[in-house]
Parts: structure tokens; sequence; C-alpha cells
């Protein structure tokens, strides 16, 4: 199942580690997380695994200095992560153009670089991002870049349009052996791939330590527990506000009922039919409905700036989300007003002409 987040949390463990507090250099720990992957991928309860510098809703990627050749110069730098070559299916992220990473990309092979489509649009604004080149501050040798995936979420739900390089752990291994993490999709769930990962690294190198130990869906859901408590919060008021609405609606269509009661008998005596009348109830509380619609929609738009921050996948201004919220009021103002127009068509014009 994917999520609003671009990718596919279900079934994958995550163990992070940071190698460079081990005393590995380099070389010696990109020997290692292989020799990790290799052991957990032959294990029949993993289908793909792999190793990052930077996973998902995670503490922030390091933005590295990044020029395109002939191009645009980013010294703010652009977010970086390093991953090995089974990243992208481990976490099912789509690719949109060209190819990811292959076990052929090595270190005396050219330089490549995949780029989400965020970072496409923003460093190759021509539309020619597919076997563009470009430079990053570590390594003045240029890459190619040969694959565009799609926009995934990193740091914050409100994160919008965020661009992201990605780099070959084999071609790009300093930068990564700091704080890292082995990810692992599962045949049969995501416990018995996290306990795979572990019992991988103890066999590889039993005394370097693991620390957040984790489901990438739990992680997730503990990033989105204060959005959607915020989102029950506001449907509870709004269910609220609702029934408070349609509350006045049927009070001000009530009283105004058996004020008219007099005039409605005299009409019904006249010949007046009782589908005139309530047309007539109905179409007083439709105005008025309408009235507090359009207060409403036009007090959301100036207010939409406030919403912003606590929305994701979905825009504040989204048409849909406004027609569901007008037709939702204008429902609860029908059946608000039914029932006084009912009794209105039910006057009896003789008793009326006999109370008075």
């Amino acid at each position: 199942m994917r999520t609003d987040l671009g990718i596919r949390a279900d079934s994958v463990a995550a163990l992070s580690v940071r190698l460079r507090s081990h005393g590995l250099d380099a070389l010696q720990s990109t020997a290692l997380v292989e020799r990790v992957l290799e052991h957990a991928r032959a294990q029949p309860v993993t289908s793909h695994a792999a190793y990052a510098s930077h996973v998902p809703i995670a503490p922030r990627a390091v933005a590295l200095p990044f020029t395109v050749v002939g191009g645009i110069e980013v010294p703010g730098g652009v977010p970086i992560n390093i991953v090995t070559a089974d990243y992208f299916r481990v976490l099912g992220i789509p690719l949109v153009a060209g190819r990811t990473f292959t076990d052929a990309d090595r270190a005396d092979t050219e330089r490549v670089i995949v780029v989400n489509e965020a970072a496409a649009r923003m460093l190759w604004p021509d539309g020619h991002a597919l076997g563009g080149q470009a430079r990053i501050v570590f390594n003045p040798e240029p890459s190619r870049v040969v694959g565009i995936v799609g926009q995934t979420l990193y740091h914050e739900l409100t994160d919008r349009a965020v661009p992201y390089v990605y780099y070959p752990l084999s071609q790009q291994a300093g930068p990564a052996m700091g704080r890292g993490s082995f990810l692992a999709r599962g045949t049969r769930g995501h416990a018995p791939a996290l306990a795979t990962l572990q019992e991988a690294l103890r066999q590889v190198e039993p005394t370097l330590p693991f620390f957040d130990a984790r489901s990438v869906a739990r992680q997730l859901d503990q990033v989105m527990a204060a959005q959607r408590f915020g989102a029950t919060l506001l449907g509870f008021f709004s269910v609220l506000a609702l029934v408070i609405a349609g509350v006045g609606i049927y009070g001000v269509a009530a009283h105004t009922v058996a004020s008219e009661r007099r005039e409605i008998g005299i009409r019904m005596a006249l010949g007046g039919r009782a589908a005139a009348v309530v047309r007539g109830v109905m179409g007083r509380a439709a105005a008025a409905t309408a009235l507090g619609a359009l207060g409403g929609v036009l007090g959301a738009v100036a207010l939409v700036g406030l919403l912003d921050a606590f929305l994701y996948g979905v825009t504040p201004l989204d048409p849909l989300a406004f027609a569901w919220a007008l037709g939702t009021l204008g429902g609860a103002a029908v059946l608000a007003a039914a029932l006084p127009a009912r009794r209105a068509a039910a006057v009896d014009p003789a008793e009326t002409m006999r109370a008075e």
C-alpha cells in the first residue's frame, strides 16, 4: 500500500548504525555494508535489502553545494542521499524515466546520479535532466543523471516539492559513513525482516552496535500521530458546528411557520396547495443556508494560510473538499427544514379560521 509520502512503507524494516564511530574507513565501511546486505538478501524472509544515508521522515539530510555543468549553481546546497542499488525497490519509489542504480555502477566506472522530479524541474528547467551532468562539493568529477524517480517526502509532512539527489554508495562512500540505515522489505511482514538485518549485522561485525530498530510504517505512524490527532479534533468540532447549524436552521424555520400559521391557513383556505407552502418554507431555509455558506467559503479562503502547514496530500483550496463541505451543509439544511415544512403543509384552514 503506497502512502501519501510517495513510498511503500508496509513490511519494511530499518536498522540504524554509526559506522564512523566504529573506527572503519570508507572502504572498510562499504565492504561491511555489502556483506550485511548479501547475508540479508540470502534469507527467504526478505525480498530486497539496501543501505541509505537517509530514510524518509527522519532528521534532515545534509545539503551540499551543487552545480549543474553548464547550468544552475546551488551554493546553498541540495539534499543528498547516498544509497545502494536496491534502495528504490525496498521503498517502492517509482521510476519516472531512465534507470536506477545497478551493481555495474562501481568506483571505476562513470559516475552517475539519480534525481527526483523536483530536482529535475529545478536544476534542469529546460526539461533535459536525463543525461545532464552535475558536480558536488566533495567530488569535482561530474556525474551524469541516469534516472528520475518519483517525489518523496523525506523530512516533514508539510514539505512541498523538495529536490533530492541520490548517489550510489559504491561511488560516493565517504559522506555516507557517518550515520546510516539498513533497510529490508519482508516477504512475511517487517518483524522477520528486522530480525534478519540484526542477525546479518551480528554475523558480519558482531561488535558494531545498532540502534533505532523499527518498522518504517510504524515510524510514519508516529510522525503522523500529531496530524491525525489534529484532524480528529477538527473533525469533531466540524461535526459539532454542523449540528449547531442544523439546530439553528430548524429553529428559524419552526419559528417562521409558527408566526405565519394564520397566513398559511388563510392561503390554504383560498385554494393554496400544500406543495407551494412546503416550497416556500424550504426556499427561505435554502436562502439562509446559501448566505451562510457564502460567508463560510469567503472566511475559509481568507484563513487558508493558517491551515497550509497542517495539510499534506491535499491543497488548502482543494475543490473536492469544498464541494463535500457545501454538500454536507446543504443536506443538513434540508433535513432541518423538512419537519417545519411538513408541519406548515399540515395546517388545517378550518381550525385556523375558528381560532380567529
